[in-house]
């Protein structure tokens, strides 16, 4: 699930929702990903998030400073609560890679729904 933005949707509410939207979804497994503000992409969201939430932009800069990544202790604790709200929830945890695997799914032709299931539903960001 991803990105996780701090301070914007990072609440223990907010991951909360996340991941029941997920479990309710019918998902296997789920893992959090830290927003990664590489060049380019860093001066653009800061220009969005002067726009949008200015007082956020010093938050942004003390917690990545000049990395792409956020520290390894915020992602620990991102995914620390991600684990224990995909437990609650019911959903199994995983690496990102294994998470790409689908159980069932046909060589070729992607994963298979049971019959009644809902088609899923890409959730948006902004």
């Amino acid at each position: 699930m991803g990105p996780v933005l701090p301070f914007l949707s990072d609440s223990p509410g907010q991951l909360d929702a996340a991941v029941r939207a997920i479990a309710d979804a019918g998902a296997t497994h789920v893992s959090p990903i830290v927003l990664h503000l590489r060049p380019g992409a860093r001066q653009w969201f800061l220009r969005w998030l002067g726009a949008n939430h200015p007082g956020l932009v010093g938050a942004y800069r003390d917690l990545y400073g000049g990395r792409a990544y956020a520290p390894a202790s915020y992602q620990r604790q991102i995914a620390g609560q991600v684990a224990e709200l995909a437990r609650k929830h019911g959903v199994g945890r995983t690496t990102p890679a294994s998470a790409r695997r689908v159980p069932g799914a046909n060589a070729g032709r992607g994963p298979q729904r049971a019959e009644g299931q809902p088609a899923p539903v890409q959730l948006s960001l902004l």
